[in-house]
């Protein structure tokens, strides 16, 4: 029997999943905690601005060459890839503004209606 994740439970595991993200942790870790129930689209508490845990993917420089994976790892969660942080920007802004053209043109494919 699975037993139900807590407010606070999905809260670490989300923050867990922004620090692995950050940290460049890879892939296994990723899609682990958000298969557990870590929310795609939470930021974390000290960071602020809206920032997710897939714009932090997009932008990292560590994370390229997995990036496809780790799309794919968080569009499979629900994650909305045309949530805007407080700038303004979202994913793909970030993978833009980092020179990451192939995340740049996977995340455009997969918002085209």
């Amino acid at each position: 029997m699975k037993s139900k994740l807590t407010r606070s439970d999905k809260k670490a595991l989300s923050e867990a999943l922004f620090d692995s993200v950050q940290a460049g942790k890879g892939v296994p870790i990723i899609r682990a905690l958000l298969r557990a129930g870590a929310n795609p689209d939470t930021g974390h508490k000290n960071v602020g601005a809206g920032i997710t845990a897939l714009m932090v993917a997009a932008a990292s420089y560590y994370m390229a060459e997995e990036s496809g994976k780790i799309l794919a790892a968080f569009i499979e969660a629900g994650a909305d890839l045309t949530r805007k942080d407080d700038s303004g920007m979202n994913a793909m802004d970030y993978a833009v503004v980092q020179d990451n053209d192939t995340l740049a043109r996977q995340i455009k494919k997969v918002m085209k209606p």
